[in-house]
Parts: structure tokens; sequence; C-alpha cells
């Protein structure tokens, strides 16, 4: 499979040139007014769209070379998708310009119908627990939790990360309303870089109630399944690249995937894994995986026009 590095410069060339934010749906699919809460699980996937950068839908059990359910073009570069509740509703945070560029979290329903949106002048990454309350980095590295459904207006709590630390580029949450940041430093050896876990209840300068040590390389991707165990993505040019799994409460990872060339990854409800691949020559694919690691599905095919997959979201 080709280096990620490489896709990664592939990948952004199509995503950050992208325009409107047109919605194109297959024959025979549910219309936007039809969606609802009972409507089979999804998964989300940054994709590109006819040339362009945006959103596809594929139902959850899909597998082989299927027609993606819907599709939306969107002008700004998508960094990650997160959030997607039982409703089949998703976040997607978004990058405008570059340089001093913008971040900010778009709420999607399941026909791509904006539900709200969070701007802050720096949210450079983010997360949603199960209530729906939403996390993000914002500015002087700060991490915030906006409480659900006020989309920035209503702070529940603010922790203030120590000088130097820089912005973590993973968030997590886990069923207990535990947070985890990634790329936090051992102390002044800003070199040795751990997972940071603060309690539900942490605010302002609190420190971590826990370190996770993870070297010298900082996860791009965390996520928690409901029982507890933690999932990150490395990419370490040259040493690894794949998917780590820390037992819960463990600080001792297992690998769970390696060799893959992965872009982002997602789990559900059962705590079944899925993996972007978005491999050079054409070979781009959604891989899904049972919590062992057997592999489940793949949607892959020209009828997916999975153009180099990115971030990833799926129902639970």
């Amino acid at each position: 499979m080709g280096r990620i590095s490489a896709i990664l410069v592939a990948a952004a060339a199509l995503l950050g040139g992208c325009s409107g934010g047109a919605v194109s749906t297959v024959p025979g699919a549910p219309s936007p007014s039809r969606a609802s809460a009972t409507a089979q699980p999804l998964i989300f996937v940054g994709m590109s769209v006819n040339g362009q950068g945006g959103i596809g839908e594929f139902r959850r059990a899909a597998n082989g070379n299927v027609k993606p359910v819907r599709t939306m073009a969107h002008a700004d570069t998508l960094v990650s998708l997160f959030g997607a509740d039982g409703s089949n509703n998703f976040w997607a945070l978004f990058r405008s310009g570059y340089g001093d560029a913008t971040f900010y979290a778009v709420h999607f329903s399941p026909a791509f119908k904006v539900l709200g949106t969070v701007r802050t002048s720096e949210l450079t990454s983010a997360a949603a627990d199960r209530k729906g309350n939403v996390y993000g980095v914002v500015v002087d590295d700060n991490i915030v939790e906006y409480a659900a459904g006020s989309y920035g207006k209503k702070v529940l709590r603010q922790l203030t990360l120590p000088c130097c630390v820089g912005s973590p580029p993973a968030l997590a949450v886990d069923a207990a309303g535990n947070l985890y940041a990634s790329q936090y430093p051992s102390g002044s050896n800003s070199s040795h870089l751990n997972i940071a876990v603060w309690g539900k209840s942490a605010s302002g300068p609190a420190p971590p109630k826990r370190l996770i040590p993870t070297g010298t390389a900082a996860p791009s991707t965390m996520q928690v399944d409901a029982m507890g165990n933690l999932y990150a993505e490395f990419a370490v040019y040259g040493v690894a690249n794949g998917i780590w799994r820390y037992p819960k409460g463990s600080k001792t990872p297992e690998w769970l995937f390696s060799g893959l060339s992965i872009a982002g990854f997602a789990l559900d409800g059962s705590g079944n894994v899925y993996v972007t691949v978005p491999t050079i020559g054409n070979n781009f694919a959604i891989e899904v995986f049972s919590p062992n690691g057997q592999a489940i599905a793949t949607i892959a095919g020209t009828k997916t026009r999975l153009g180099f997959p990115t971030a990833i979201a799926v129902t639970p």
C-alpha cells in the first residue's frame, strides 16, 4: 500500500479545493423528509465528490461495490467526522482557508441538513459524548465543553492546558465522561508524549488524573468503546502505521492493525472497527473488522466513488 504521507498530500489537494454544497441522492434512497431515528445505521466518510471534497453516506451493513446513499460536496476542507448518534445525525469539523485558517464544526442530519454550527477562531480538534455535548480545542489551546444543542452558546466547563502543550490533535470522551487528549508532554520534556485523561468534573488548570505514555508519537484519531477500551491511530513515518488498543485502565497497548495505510477509523456500538484505506492506485476502500481484528466487510469498487476516503464516523 502507498505511504500515508503521499496519500494525505493527494487527499488535501482533493479536499481543499472543493466548492458548492449540493446533495446528491441515489435512486431509491430515503428522502430528507423521511429521515428518522429508526433509519438503518449509517457510515459517513470524507471522500471526493465529483472531483471535489465532500462527504459520502453508506448504510452500515453495506459490503462490496455499492453506491453511497447520498453524497455532499462542500466548499471547505474536511478535518474530521465525529459524534454520529442513534438518530443518524453527525458532526463534521471543517477548515476554511490556510495560514490563519478558521475552524468550525457543523451538525448534520443524515440528509445533510444543517442542524447547527459551532464557530470559534480555532476549533482545531473536536469530539462529542453520548449526551451530545461537544468538546473542542479552542484559542490558547484550551479544551471547552459545550452543552448539547447550544451550538457553542453554553459552556459547561473549560480545561486550561499548561503553557506550550500545544493543540491536541485528537480528543475522545468515554461513557463515564472522562476526557482524553493526545500529545500531552511529560513535564518539561516535550519529546515524551502521552494521552492525558481528565475526569468528568475536571475544569480550569486541573492536571490530568492519568497519563498514558505514547513515546514520541501522538495519535491523530482516538475513540473509546462501550467497554472503556481506548483505540488510538498512529502514523509514525518509517516506524509504524496502525491502530493501537489500550484495554480499560491499561497503559500497555496491543496492536489491533498494522501495515495498513490508514486515514481514519471509527467504532460502532458493538466494537466493530471501520477503517478508511486511501491507497495509491485507485484501491480505495472502507475496511470493517470485528473487535478481535477479523475482516467482516470491504466497501470498495467503482460504484462507491471512494476517491481518497479520509475521516469516518459510524452510528452506534
